[in-house]
């Protein structure tokens, strides 16, 4: 046994234990790192049967489907399953507005985590190494990060392990060398115009001329850092407990965010973008400041992509952006309807002995109308701009939007208040309140109570 697969297995029994009996796959995108990685995974007996490998096209080069063909090539001769796939990352970077790299590592990630329900499998091996670990936190020191980003790659997140992360590049191609085995050279490495190649190929020979062991130091470091970052993560997630799920967004008042510590206000939004987003990085540092000068405001949005951190009316929501499709419908009373998490069941009632006006902080609440006030057929819309009622027990027309921030109901809300009405107009703003010439009196002998819930 060579001295590099020796190492690699010490280094699998001491940190990488839990992933033995499991399904595992493998990032291999052709290049010296991930084939290392392939060769020396398959040189363990006992993971050798639950291995597949994994090959994703980005489409960016002319000569990719090469890379496919050599992976494949490769899996075919160590009679592994191979799974391949591949995305336009061009066009997924100009729709999402977000830097090629990132484009490229979003459209990845999500084909490699598709592939783990596909194949059943319970770990995702990936090729960082050592000298990843520099460029990556060099990277992130440059764009802004706090200290979670510049501790560097994580050697475990999810269902992804990095059990490279001791090891360098050079020792790899050494390695490889060893056994004869080819690999890919990606020409694009070389383009300068990408940060990350600008700091490997400009920035790190200056360093490593300071240090010869930049990377081993640089790794050490980041293991210390590491165990900070997850003291403050434990502190994070004690305090989640404070944020409720409403619709498509999470939540929290105000008042209880700007409590925390500020270095769990930052976590916390950084958190709820990968969350939100299902990245596997912190946004820009710019953005989180941003967020949190919006908050202290006690209004406003800070945008990053399509993750949204929204501040209204006393409360704090992060959401992800997406296409609002309005809708108009016809409505059967004698049914049961369910748009996204508001769900309205009318019952034919006895006289309520209240009207309760909606409160927002509820997750449900019940309206009544008298059905014989109404004129035609009634449709359940979304709401709009300009939308006018008389709420009940009011004798004034007001805008509807209007109304719902009197009643301190966030901004972001209003996508979800649907808008019931007939030939006449306006029947109730759900699940806030009926429109006053609707109401239930002593003449009433057709009642229509509506059940709204809110939130999950």
């Amino acid at each position: 046994m060579s001295y590099y697969v020796s190492e690699f297995q010490s280094e699998l029994y001491k940190n990488f234990d839990f992933i033995y009996n499991n399904r595992i796959g493998i990032a291999v995108s052709g290049g010296p790192d991930s084939v290392a990685l392939l060769l020396l995974m398959h040189s363990v007996q006992e993971l050798r049967k639950h291995l597949v490998v994994l090959h994703f096209d980005h489409k960016l080069r002319k000569k990719s489907s090469d890379d496919r063909i050599f992976v494949k090539n490769l899996a075919r001769k160590l009679s592994l399953p191979f799974l391949t796939g591949s995305s336009d990352v061009e066009e997924f970077h100009k729709n999402n507005k977000m830097s090629p790299e990132e484009s490229a590592r979003i459209v990845r990630y999500n084909f490699f985590e598709n592939s783990a329900k596909i194949m059943g499998l319970d770990f995702i091996a990936v090729a960082h190494t050592a000298d990843d670990q520099v460029e990556t936190v060099l990277l992130r020191m440059v764009r802004g990060s706090g200290l979670g980003g510049i501790s560097g790659i994580h050697a475990r997140r999810g269902i992804f392990v990095r059990p490279l992360l001791s090891f360098v590049r050079k020792d790899l191609i050494a390695f490889l060398n060893e056994n004869n085995q080819e690999y890919r050279i990606d020409e694009t490495n070389n383009d300068t115009r990408y940060r990350r190649n600008y700091i490997r190929i400009n920035i790190i020979p200056s360093l490593r001329k300071l240090n010869t062991n930049l990377s081993v130091t640089v790794s050490r470091n980041v293991k210390y850092l590491n165990d900070e970052n997850n003291f403050i993560d434990n502190e994070m997630f004690k305090r989640l407990k404070f944020f409720s799920r409403k619709t498509d967004f999470w939540e929290i008042t105000r008042d209880k965010f700007l409590n925390f510590e500020k270095v769990l206000q930052f976590r916390l939004i950084n958190f709820f973008y990968m969350k939100v987003t299902g990245s596997f990085y912190n946004p820009p540092l710019n953005f989180t400041e941003n967020a949190l000068s919006r908050i202290k405001k006690g209004s406003g949005a800070a945008l990053y992509g399509d993750f949204r951190v929204l501040v209204s009316c006393g409360y704090i929501a992060f959401t992800n952006k997406k296409n609002d499709f309005p809708i108009n419908i016809e409505l059967d009373l004698k049914k049961k309807i369910k748009i996204g998490n508001v769900t309205i069941k009318a019952d034919y009632g006895k006289k309520p002995a209240k009207f309760p006006l909606y409160k927002y902080e509820k997750k449900s609440n019940s309206l009544y109308f008298d059905l014989h006030k109404t004129t035609g057929k009634i449709h359940l819309r979304t709401a709009r701009e300009g939308d006018r009622f008389v709420p009940f027990g009011m004798k004034n027309e007001v805008k509807i939007f209007r109304f719902l921030m009197k009643k301190m109901i966030p901004v972001y809300f209003r996508k979800y208040i649907y808008i019931l009405c007939d030939e006449q107009g306006i029947i109730a703003a759900l699940p806030v309140q009926i429109d006053n010439r609707v109401k239930v009196d002593m003449q009433s002998r057709m009642i229509i109570k509506i059940n709204c819930r809110n939130g999950s």
